[in-house]
C-alpha cells in the first residue's frame, strides 16, 4: 500500500537524502531572512502562545537534528555525548524548556547559532556518505522536522502580519462547482503499511481495516466566498450553528472573531479554499450549510478510493475526530511527536500549499487543538 499524493516522497538514498537535508536548511534560512533584525532578540520579540522566538526555534532544529542524529543511542535511550553547543539542552530542548520560558532565557549570538546550524548539518551529511540505509531513520526524522518547523515559520509570518517570501507560490484557484464522490459501504484499509519506503511516523502505525457505511465527499473544500456567505449571514452570532466549546471559544470575543475573518477573505481571491479557519468554526459552517465534516477515517479511505482527493495539498483539512492512537500503536524513540496530544487534538489532512511535498500523502496525520486558526487550515465536507 505504498502512497502517493503530493510529489516526490522523502528521499531513500543516501545521496537523495543529503540533497533533501540541504535543500530544507537552504528553505529554512530563506524563511528566517524575511524577519525584521530585531525579532532575534527574544525579548524584543512578541508574545504568543502559538509561536516560539526566532532565535530559539532555528536553534531547536539545530539541537534536534544534533540530538537524534550525532548524539542518540538507542540501547541507553539517551545522549552519549554532550552538544557542541554550550547550554544546548537546556536551551533548546522543547521536552525540558517551558513556552514562556523562551522568551526570558539567556541565549548566544546569533553568528553562534548560526555557526551551530551549519556545524551540525555538516556532520550528518559527512555520517551518511558511510552510512547503511537502516542507520538512516533519525536523519530522516529530522528532515521531516525541519520541514514541519519551516511551514510553522510561515503561519508566524501570518500570525505577525508580515510577507511570505516571494519565491512560496500563491494558493491556486479552484474553478467550478463542488460535486460529490461516493465511497461505498464496506471495509477500508488506513495506517501505513509497515513495508512502505516513506518514513513511518508512530502515530500511524499500522495498516489496519475499518468498515464504513457509504458515504458522499466533496470534490473540492470549501471556498472563501462560500466560506463569506456564512460570516455575512450572522453565522457568527447563531448560536445554534455552533458546538458548546465553539461557543466558550466564540464567546471570549465574537465581534473581533467575525471582523477578523471578514478582513481575511477581503485579502484574498473568493475561488481559493478558506483558510485559517478553527475546527469550531468549520463545524458552525457545516452546521449552517446543512453538511458535516468528514470522519479520519473517511477522509483517508476517500483519498485512497480515489487515488488521491481532488485539490488536497491547497490547505490542511479538519476532520471531525479526536488524534487517537492507532491499535498498533507504540511511541518511537522521540516519545513526543504524538504521545502527549492524544485526546485533546484534532486531526488534519493532506497539507496545505506551503506544506513540504513530502508530507502530503493519503495517510499522514497532523494534530492541532480545535480553536487554533493560524493553521494554514480549511476544510471539505460531506453530505448529511
Amino acid at each position: 500500500m505504498e502512497e502517493e499524493f503530493g510529489g516526490a516522497h522523502a528521499a531513500h538514498g543516501r545521496s537523495a537524502l543529503i540533497c533533501a537535508l540541504r535543500d530544507i536548511r537552504a528553505s529554512l534560512i530563506e524563511v528566517y531572512s524575511e524577519l525584521p533584525a530585531e525579532f532575534w532578540e527574544p525579548t524584543r520579540f512578541p508574545y504568543f502562545e502559538i509561536v516560539n522566538p526566532p532565535l530559539w526555534e532555528c536553534a531547536h532544529v539545530a539541537w534536534f537534528q544534533e540530538y537524534w542524529c550525532l548524539r542518540y543511542d538507542p540501547l541507553s535511550d539517551g545522549p552519549t555525548r554532550p552538544s557542541i553547543l554550550q547550554d544546548a539542552d537546556a536551551l533548546f530542548d522543547s521536552r525540558r524548556v517551558s513556552h514562556r520560558d523562551r522568551w526570558t532565557a539567556t541565549y548566544p549570538a546569533k553568528a553562534i547559532v548560526d555557526r551551530y546550524l551549519d556545524d551540525v548539518l555538516r556532520c550528518v551529511v559527512d555520517g551518511l556518505a558511510g552510512a547503511m540505509h537502516e542507520e538512516t531513520y533519525f536523519p530522516r526524522l529530522a528532515l521531516h522536522h525541519e520541514q514541519m518547523h519551516s511551514e510553522a515559520l510561515l503561519m508566524t509570518l501570518r500570525t505577525l502580519g508580515l510577507s511570505i517570501p516571494d519565491s512560496f507560490l500563491a494558493m491556486p484557484e479552484i474553478s467550478g462547482e463542488s460535486n460529490w464522490l461516493t465511497v461505498p459501504e464496506g471495509r477500508h484499509t488506513i495506517g501505513a503499511d509497515p513495508a512502505a519506503t516513506h518514513f513511518i511516523f508512530d502515530n500511524e502505525k499500522f495498516a489496519h481495516e475499518v468498515r464504513l457505511p457509504d458515504f458522499r465527499i466533496a470534490t473540492r473544500p470549501v471556498l472563501a466566498h462560500e466560506f463569506n456567505a456564512f460570516v455575512s449571514a450572522g453565522g457568527y452570532d447563531a448560536d445554534e450553528y455552533w458546538t458548546p466549546d465553539g461557543l466558550d471559544w466564540r464567546s471570549r470575543d465574537r465581534s473581533r472573531l467575525r471582523r477578523a475573518k471578514l478582513d481575511s477573505l477581503d485579502g484574498c481571491s473568493p475561488n481559493v479554499p478558506v483558510c485559517h479557519v478553527s475546527l469550531h468554526e468549520a463545524r458552525a459552517y457545516c452546521k449552517w450549510a446543512g453538511v458535516r465534516l468528514p470522519s479520519e477515517p473517511e477522509w483517508e479511505a476517500a483519498a485512497r478510493a480515489h487515488n488521491g482527493l481532488p485539490h488536497a495539498g491547497l490547505v490542511w483539512e479538519w476532520t471531525d475526530s479526536p488524534f487517537t492512537p492507532f491499535r498498533q500503536f507504540s511511541a518511537d524513540p522521540y516519545r513526543e511527536y504524538s504521545q502527549p496530544w492524544f485526546g485533546d487534538h484534532h486531526v488534519l489532512r493532506g497539507g496545505s500549499w506551503l506544506t513540504h511535498p513530502d508530507l502530503k500523502r493519503p495517510g499522514f496525520r497532523n494534530f492541532y487543538l480545535p480553536h487554533r486558526n493560524d493553521v494554514f487550515a480549511g476544510f471539505r465536507t460531506c453530505a448529511v
